[in-house]
C-alpha cells in the first residue's frame, strides 16, 4: 500500500513574509487581532480576530481564519500551490468550542484571505471541508 503525501506544504520565508505585509497593512487599517505561526512548518498560520460581522452573536464574537498551504495539481513547471483558509468562530477568544463553517480558497494568501473575508461578511456561507481541496 502507498503511503498518502501530507497535502500541507511548510511555509518558505517568502509566504511567511508576505502574510506579515498583508497583516501590517490591514493594521494600519485599523485591524486588530491575533497571529499563530506556530506551525508553518506543519503547512498553516492562524488568525484570530474579532468577528467584525457577528449578528446578535450568532455565529460568535471571535473568528479564526486558519491559512493552509496545499499541494495542488502537477504542472509543466512542478507541483501548484493552493491556499486554503479554514474559517472557525467561537464565544471566547482563547478558542474554546470552536465552531467551523467552512473554506475560502484561493491563487495566492491575500486572494484567499479576501474571499474568506468576504464568507464571514456574508454569515459564513461556505460549508466545505478542508479535505475537499487536498489533490488525489
Amino acid at each position: 500500500m502507498v503511503p498518502l503525501l501530507d497535502p500541507h506544504l511548510s511555509w518558505t520565508e517568502k509566504d511567511e513574509s508576505g502574510l506579515k505585509i498583508i497583516l501590517e497593512k490591514w493594521s494600519r487599517n485599523g485591524f486588530e487581532g491575533e497571529v499563530n505561526l506556530g506551525n508553518l512548518a506543519e503547512g498553516y498560520a492562524s488568525i484570530t480576530t474579532r468577528n467584525w460581522a457577528a449578528r446578535a452573536a450568532k455565529h460568535g464574537s471571535f473568528v479564526t481564519m486558519e491559512v493552509h498551504k496545499l499541494r495542488g495539481k502537477k504542472g509543466f513547471f512542478g507541483t501548484k500551490t493552493k491556499w486554503v483558509v479554514r474559517q472557525f468562530s467561537c464565544e471566547s477568544y482563547d478558542g474554546v468550542f470552536p465552531v467551523m463553517h467552512g473554506c475560502a480558497e484561493g491563487h495566492n494568501i491575500l486572494s484567499a484571505l479576501a474571499q474568506a473575508m468576504l464568507d464571514v461578511g456574508y454569515g459564513f456561507m461556505s460549508r466545505s471541508r478542508l479535505e475537499v481541496y487536498f489533490e488525489k
